[in-house]
Parts: structure tokens; C-alpha cells; sequence
């Protein structure tokens, strides 16, 4: 049976919850400036949480649908986990103590509960554990305590010391997603995150043998690496070709040395989820070929996650791909590859990029989507240059060649 959390929270009233249930569609905006006059709640809380559900709509559905739910922000809701990402992480963790550091939304929590006997969800900002615990209560996740903390080198100890004890010394399993944000601003450095996990993580590993730590998609991988130390293993996630998440997996007994560190690449689509794990040394060491004439039958762009994770030649390899050059990530076959972890495109004719071609492109191809791929114009610039309208079944690829041939591909999506 599970344990019933020690919470110590007051639930919203049923006024402003029926008030935000009615107002889904309102206009935000015109009820900030113009409440209702017979209506006696607070208004701000009632905007916030209308705000909040138009950024979890399509990214947190199982929360945007569920009812008498209150958020005092709406930029926790833009900044929280998307579902499909909380279920992921989620797959890490089971049967075990959780303790997510930086609580925020709740998201992670609430799905790390699926899976978890216990979670321990603990945040700085008051009214974000106020409105956590009422929403954990409405989603039936009786399993959450909710902590009212700021986390920082100095308590961090007595935090997992007191959680550990109360599961009988039992290793934490920890989860931390730190503020990239400064007074507003967004910060650069990993050591200006808060909490700073270089700075917390020996006090950590005293109670715990797996930190998940999730960063900005803009980070290095091996800078990150060796700022942070004792990684094992890696994600980048992308979701529908948009890379979302990275994180980094880190244990106290951590001897992997960096190029040797598995990489998950985590393709996410819907339902469907495609995993592709290679390390930096792999990729070093993979033999692929390029293309210095001809483009053969189809093409392909990898997903952004592969292009993040930097397993160039590594992908070429695996999917018996030609690839454009060595620094044209753009791949070519003369069989189309049903499985391949991006879009394919089927060739309809390669020209070269040469004023004849410029001046007559447009007559036979009124509208494209244009893209270019190490090609001396941004995508932009090749569109006034050839003067075709965006849009239609068409894409259009600048690229260079491993010969240093400038090429423009005209082709036709097939997956």
C-alpha cells in the first residue's frame, strides 16, 4: 500500500475553479482589466491558469484535460517537461525513492509517480507548492509529498538525509532540471545554473546512485562532460524533429572514459519512439562514403537530434547512406530506407548552381520549401536569388558535394 504523503497545503475553493473551467476560451487580457463585478476570487490566480492551459494544450494533454487544476504561473507552463518527454525520463526510474530537486510545474513528478512508490517533489516558490499539491490531490497522485524548499549546498544534505532515513536508508533515485534564467535573463555558463549541480553533486551522491540532470539543448556534449564529471550515459531528445531535452545520467562510480560514454539519440513521435546509441569514439572511428558526383535516388535529412549528438558517419554507416560531404549533413541511396531517423525525399532532378539555373528555376517550379545545407547563401537569400514563392510539394536543398560542386536538389517528400 502506498503511503499516504505528508502535505501541509490548503485545496483552492470551488468558486475559482468553476470560475477557470467557464473562462477556458475567455479573453485572458479583458478579464485582468475587467472582472467580473459579482465574482469574488482571486482574478490573477484565475488569468494565470487560463494562461498556463493554453501552453499545455498539445504539450501536457492529460493536464490540460483534466479539470479543477490551478497554476499561479503561466511560465512554469512554458518552461515545464512536455508530456511525451515526462514519459520518457520517466522509463529511468521505477520502483524506487524519487526526489526531483526542482520541482516547478510538476509534470516530471507526477509522471516519475507511475512508476514510483514514493516522490518527493520539492520547490523554492511557495505558491508553485501550493498549487503542486492541490493538483497532485485532483490527479490522484497520492504518492507525492510536496516540500516547500530551496535547494543550495548548504541544505542539501539534511534534505536527503531526512528523506533517506524515512525510506530506511534506501538509495534516492534524483531528478534535477536547474533555472537557466537570472533576473530574466537567460544565463550561458552551466555554473550559473541554479541549482548548480557541480557544486551540489558530492553531498548528493552521499544518498543517491543516479542523477538525472536535464540541460539547455545548446550545451556542448563534452564540455558538459567534463564540467559536470561522473556521467555514464547521455539523451538528446528531439520531439517531432525539434531537439528538446538533453540529459545527463551521472553516478558516483562513474570510470567511463568520454568517448566511450553511451549516447542515446531518442527520436520521439506520437506513439512511436525510435533509440539510436553510439558513442563519441564510434563515431571517430566510422568509415563512411561520401558523394563527389552523382545523387542517387533519394535523400535524406537526418532528425535534429542526430545532428546534436554529432553521430555524422556514424548514422551514413548504420543505414548504408552515402553522405553528401564531410560537412554536408545530408545523406543519398539509390533504395529508399523505410526506417531512416528523419525525412526522406524522393530526387527529381539535380542542377547547378550557376546564374543559367538562377534565372530559369522559377519558371518550371513556381513555389518550394528551400533549404541549404553548407551552401555558401542561407536558405532566405537562395530564395530572393531564384525568386520562387514558398510553399507546394517541392523542397528544394543548396548543397556542396564532397568534389566542392555547389548543387541545388529538387525533390519531393516521401515519408
Amino acid at each position: 500500500m502506498k503511503q499516504e504523503p505528508k502535505n501541509s497545503f490548503d485545496i483552492f475553493p470551488k468558486d475559482l475553479l468553476d470560475f477557470i473551467d467557464q473562462q477556458r476560451d475567455g479573453d485572458t487580457h479583458r478579464l485582468l482589466l475587467s472582472p467580473p463585478a459579482n465574482v469574488n476570487i482571486d482574478i490573477r490566480l484565475a488569468v494565470s491558469t487560463l494562461e498556463a492551459l493554453k501552453k499545455l494544450k498539445g504539450k501536457a494533454d492529460t493536464w490540460y484535460n483534466t479539470k479543477e487544476l490551478v497554476f499561479p504561473s503561466a511560465m512554469s507552463a512554458e518552461q515545464c517537461s512536455s508530456e511525451i518527454a515526462a514519459k520518457y525520463k520517466a522509463l529511468y526510474f521505477k520502483g524506487s525513492v524519487i526526489v526531483d530537486l526542482t520541482g516547478g510545474l510538476g509534470v516530471d513528478s507526477y509522471f516519475f509517480s507511475k512508476h514510483n512508490p514514493f516522490v518527493f517533489y520539492i520547490e523554492k516558490d511557495p505558491f508553485l507548492c501550493r498549487a503542486a499539491n492541490h493538483n497532485f490531490r485532483v490527479l490522484s497522485s497520492n504518492n507525492i509529498s510536496v516540500l516547500n524548499k530551496s535547494i543550495s549546498p548548504h541544505n542539501i544534505t539534511k534534505i536527503l538525509e531526512d528523506i533517506s532515513k524515512e525510506h530506511n536508508g534506501a538509495l534516492l533515485k534524483i531528478y534535477i532540471d536547474p533555472s537557466r534564467r537570472k533576473n530574466g535573463t537567460r544565463v550561458k555558463a552551466m555554473v550559473q545554473y541554479e541549482p548548480s549541480v557541480a557544486e551540489i553533486k558530492r553531498e548528493i551522491f552521499k544518498y543517491s546512485d543516479h542523477i538525472m540532470v536535464k540541460i539547455s539543448p545548446m550545451e556542448d556534449l563534452k564540455s558538459t562532460i567534463e564540467e559536470l564529471g561522473n556521467v555514464f550515459l547521455i539523451d538528446v531528445v528531439s520531439i517531432d524533429n525539434d531537439c528538446k531535452e538533453i540529459l545527463i545520467h551521472m553516478n558516483p562510480q562513474q570510470k567511463i572514459a568520454q568517448n566511450n560514454i553511451p549516447i542515446h539519440i531518442a527520436i520521439l513521435k506520437g506513439m512511436s519512439k525510435q533509440i539510436i546509441e553510439f558513442t563519441f569514439e564510434q563515431e571517430k572511428n566510422t568509415i563512411c562514403q561520401y558523394c563527389t558526383d552523382s545523387i542517387e535516388e533519394y535523400l535524406y535529412e537526418p532528425d535534429v537530434a542526430i545532428l546534436k549528438a554529432g553521430a555524422f558517419k556514424f548514422v551514413a554507416n548504420k543505414y548504408q547512406l552515402t553522405k553528401l560531404s564531410r560537412n554536408t549533413h545530408l545523406y543519398t541511396s539509390d533504395v529508399l530506407v523505410q526506417n531512416f531517423p528523419g525525412r526522406a525525399f524522393k530526387v527529381k532532378e539535380v542542377v547547378d548552381f550557376d546564374k543559367t539555373t538562377i534565372r530559369n528555376l522559377s519558371k518550371k517550379i513556381p513555389k518550394a520549401t528551400i533549404s541549404t545545407r553548407n551552401f555558401p547563401l542561407p536558405a532566405e537569400t537562395l530564395r530572393k536569388r531564384v525568386k520562387i514563392a514558398d510553399g507546394g510539394k517541392v523542397t528544394l536543398y543548396g548543397c556542396t558535394l564532397e568534389s566542392h560542386v555547389k548543387k541545388i536538389i529538387i525533390c519531393e517528400r516521401v515519408n
